[in-house]
């Protein structure tokens, strides 16, 4: 898959996934939000390992 090929694929993704996020209300934005939060706090020496062996 080409640059090109990966952004548009991104786009759709990004698109789509507003569809859904737009009908969700400021309650479960807030929800959401705090548990994608919570995950990455959990998993963050996880994630700056394979970040730094990128």
């Amino acid at each position: 898959m080409c640059r090109c090929q990966r952004r548009e694929a991104a786009v759709d993704a990004a698109s789509q996934a507003f569809k859904s996020w737009s009908k969700k209300t400021a309650q479960e934005h807030s929800e959401l939000l705090t548990h994608w939060y919570q995950l990455v706090q959990e998993n963050k020496e996880k994630m700056a390992s394979l970040m730094t062996k990128e």
